[in-house]
């Protein structure tokens, strides 16, 4: 050894990490010549370390999921990676393992056929099409045929709807009408009713007057009238009326009731002032079954399609039944906005997409997400099976998971998406209005609505007191027959003042035409007022 004029020395450095072969060294040279050869140390020492240099790797993917994984093509036409945290991961697997590599595009992401085989990217995998796939969920099928890297996407499926609309301000006002103002108005009615047929029974068996002359329906239909008798009518001598004084009572007590009921409402409805009612939208997979709203599936392979199709569970039964699909994730989410119609998709993807595509002009999205979720996936890259890549590959990963890089990542794709679409939004905001910032929650009463309702109120309490006022004071058109009364009155106690005299000569006038029947009648009518 000591003879070799040439001797080669392997230097690792430690900074890069990064094999240097020092060819040649002459020790019996007065010069030393040092020549910095990059070297594939895995070619020269296999069981030293992992380098992949001069490797060359066939990527298989599918393109649709804007989050996971961006693909373009450069002046060449050749598939590159243009964006997506997934295709970040990779490419820092790229540079810590340099290994080159190629991207093709498959249809779907596998499916079992009736041979065995599956197709898409598990199948390219199956077949020895390619290496490894960048974006594709975790399944107990595939994992026959594929190895998974640690997951780096944790989503669940849910549906999308648009935000609660405006309530209307008529139907704010008409909302504290609940079922126990309801209960109470008609409970009020009821013994108003019954109070009324009770009286009429009995007036007409003190007076001896045949039952079958007012038939039911006929007291029936009068009732209605009997509560609103006193606004609309107030000639206290019309037919039965007159000796019924306790029902007139009853009619006017019910508006002084419907004083309280007023009162009650005005209360419901304060509290629509700090506490606005929303449009009533489903929130949970149950009451999307229930409602008239139509499911949408966005369809990004046959696994969502098969679980909800392949579900015992009644509530995804019903939905399966109305179920559509939609391989477009933005036109699903555009039906959604429409109105009438839900998106079922991923949210992880979904939200990326709504910040990006579907924002306002202050950056918040219009889409409304279920409370409950259908299922979960988890996916990310994957290898064929027993590939010598596994191990140091889903060593790197954790690392990258432990330290908060790929939810790092994850960030950076939605900050830039929302950023997008807020820029997006402020040029489309005129031509489509659920972009507008004012359209974000639905609005609260207003204080000229309340003030409107007190008005309201107000006039009713007034007719109220005066309906109760013409009752018993005998007011509102009726001089002439009070005078008439008090003449008799007067005559009786054989007064003799001028006023006397007048109300005597008005009585007189008024009697003069009764014959003796008549007049008694009408003593009569007088003794029951």
């Amino acid at each position: 050894m000591q003879n070799l004029k040439y001797k080669l020395r392997l230097k690792i450095n430690k900074k890069l990490v990064k094999p240097t072969l020092l060819v040649p060294q002459c020790h019996n040279c007065p010069r030393v010549l040092k020549q910095e050869i990059s070297s594939d140390i895995n070619k020269l020492f296999p069981t030293v370390t992992k380098n992949l240099t001069g490797t060359f790797l066939k990527v298989s993917a599918k393109p649709g999921l804007a989050l996971n994984a961006v693909f373009g093509k450069d002046p060449q036409g050749k598939i590159t990676l243009a964006g997506g945290f997934c295709n970040e991961i990779f490419l820092i697997l790229q540079k810590k393992f340099e290994f080159n590599f190629s991207v093709q595009f498959q249809d779907g992401f596998g499916k079992r056929l009736p041979n065995g085989t599956f197709s898409g990217i598990v199948g390219s995998i199956q077949r020895g099409e390619a290496d490894i796939a960048i974006d594709i969920g975790l399944s107990a099928q595939r994992t026959e045929v594929i190895e998974y890297l640690p997951p780096v996407i944790f989503t669940t499926v849910r549906f999308f709807t648009k935000m609660p609309a405006h309530v209307p301000r008529w139907k704010l006002i008409l909302e504290p009408f609940t079922a126990s103002l309801w209960l109470a108005i008609f409970l009020c009615l009821g013994v108003i009713s019954v109070s009324y047929f009770c009286f009429i029974i009995s007036e007409k068996k003190i007076r001896n007057i045949p039952l079958q002359s007012m038939s039911w329906g006929t007291m029936l239909r009068n009732s209605g009238g009997f509560i609103f008798k006193p606004i609309l009518e107030q000639d206290i001598t019309d037919s039965m009326w007159d000796h019924i004084q306790i029902l007139r009572l009853l009619a006017t007590i019910w508006f002084f009731v419907s004083i309280v009921f007023a009162t009650a409402y005005r209360a419901k409805l304060t509290t629509l002032r700090s506490i606005p009612l929303p449009e009533i939208v489903p929130e949970t997979f149950k009451e999307l079954a229930e409602s008239e709203y139509k499911p949408t599936l966005h369809f990004v392979g046959g696994m969502i399609y098969a679980s909800i199709e392949g579900s015992s569970n009644p509530v995804f039964k019903t939905i399966g039944k109305k179920l559509g699909l939609e391989k477009v994730l933005q036109t699903c989410l555009v039906e959604a906005l429409q109105g009438g119609s839900a998106c079922i998709a991923m949210d992880s993807i979904t939200v990326y997409e709504g910040v990006k595509n579907f924002s306002n002009v202050d950056g918040n999205a219009v889409l409304r997400m279920s409370k409950d979720a259908f299922f979960s996936i988890f996916g990310g890259a994957a290898l064929k099976k027993h590939s010598v890549l596994s191990q140091d590959f889903s060593r790197s990963i954790r690392r990258l998971f432990d330290m908060g890089i790929v939810k790092r990542l994850q960030d950076i794709e939605l900050t830039r998406a929302r950023q997008r679409g807020r820029l997006w939004a402020k040029m489309k905001a005129r031509e489509e209005k659920w972009r507008e910032s004012n359209n974000d929650s639905p609005n609260a009463l207003s204080i000229v609505d309340i003030y409107a309702v007190l008005i309201v109120i107000s006039i009713y309490w007034l007719i109220s007191v005066g309906t109760f006022s013409a009752e018993f004071l005998w007011v509102k058109r009726r001089w002439e027959f009070i005078l008439r009364i008090s003449g008799l009155i007067y005559c009786d106690h054989k007064t003799s003042s001028n006023q006397d005299r007048k109300f005597k000569t008005l009585s007189n006038k008024y009697t003069h035409s009764l014959n003796v029947t008549e007049k008694l009648k009408f003593l009569n009518y007088l003794s029951h007022i």
